[in-house]
């Protein structure tokens, strides 16, 4: 959903075996607010200043679902979406097992992808 110059978008940050982070390319581009009437699962709304994104600026959710990992691109300001995520790629140190414009797979594993250089904006509680 998109207000103005803002996009909102609610995440689920830990439900069962599913885990995820959310990291942004820069300070002060997403407002996270958490979701109370969730339980037990754990999620937040993000809110996503376009107008502050600068070119190259991204918002990305990583996740952990059993075996799989992958990152989803949530936002992005410059290049196209396939061009972001290769960028993003770069940042993690980890080889890809499949990418398209809106996600990056990457081999099974058991730990959640971090990426370098980015600000971590929400995870789970106790994590």
């Amino acid at each position: 959903m998109k207000t103005s110059n803002k996009k909102v978008v609610s995440v689920v940050l830990q439900e069962g075996k599913l885990q995820s982070n959310v990291f942004a390319s820069s300070k002060n581009i997403v407002k996270v607010e958490k979701i109370d009437d969730c339980l037990p699962t754990q999620g937040v709304k993000l809110t996503i200043d376009l107008e502050q994104m600068l070119p190259g600026d991204f918002v990305v959710r990583t996740v952990l679902a059993g075996n799989r990992r992958f990152i989803e691109l949530l936002a992005h300001e410059g290049n196209s979406p396939l061009e972001a995520l290769q960028g993003i790629l770069e940042l993690t140190g980890e080889e890809r097992h499949y990418i398209d414009a809106s996600r990056i797979e990457f081999s099974d594993g058991q730990s959640l992808v971090s990426i370098s250089q980015c600000e971590l904006v929400a995870a789970p509680k106790g994590r």
